[in-house]
């Protein structure tokens, strides 16, 4: 029996790996672990085994060499099955998917440098992307923002007491009429743990 496997995030930020395989006789049994589309080896394991009468349980851990490389293989060889299994670990399988909270802004006033923000925090690794989208007036849609008008910043990312990150992410703009007026903003957030994006919406906002 195959348990799923684990992640773990150690204090100096790399990822462990476990697998724990169960009910198992012999007890002679071999586990790899490999990374990359070439499958380049991490590390061979033959690791502690607790019996339980004549059935055997084992657990194998492996920590990713940085900077990570997906896929991750795990295969075990065993008498019992002729064709190795294994288990294929993408970027989605990591368990630190970014939390964002909703958008904040102040009071936006006519022809003052403003700025919208937002927190996101829980991930790891450290690299998110972020995208602002808007709608205003003359538009039924969102569309990407116009980088001539509207800067974005991601602050320094913090590392926090579980070993993931978090940073803030801010649109500055100064708000003109009419066409920041009741306009609608979206920010959208990428990681490599997930496999859509999220986003958070704010507006129609009010200049005054």
């Amino acid at each position: 029996m195959t348990e799923p496997v684990r992640f773990s995030l150690s204090d100096s930020g790399e990822v462990k790996c476990s697998l724990t395989l169960k009910r198992f006789y012999p007890p002679d049994i071999k586990i790899r672990w490999s990374a990359g589309e070439s499958q380049t080896k991490i590390m061979d394991s033959q690791p502690a085994q607790s019996a339980d009468g004549e059935i055997f349980d084992v657990t194998s851990v492996c920590t990713l060499p940085r900077p990570l490389c997906f896929p991750v293989y795990v295969t075990w060889e065993h008498q019992s099955v002729k064709e190795p299994p294994s288990i294929i670990l993408n970027p989605s399988d990591l368990p630190w998917h970014p939390q964002i909270e909703e958008l904040n802004s102040p009071d936006l006033k006519l022809n003052t440098e403003s700025k919208i923000q937002v927190r996101i925090s829980g991930y790891f690794p450290e690299d998110p992307t972020v995208e602002w989208c808007k709608m205003g007036m003359e538009t039924d849609r969102f569309l990407a923002v116009d980088n001539n008008k509207y800067r974005t910043e991601i602050s320094e990312h913090q590392r926090q007491s579980d070993n993931t990150y978090s940073c803030t992410a801010s649109l500055l703009f100064t708000p003109t009429l009419p066409e920041d007026q009741r306009s609608e903003f979206i920010c959208r957030v990428q990681h490599p743990c997930m496999e859509q994006y999220i986003e958070r919406r704010i507006g129609p906002l009010q200049i005054t």
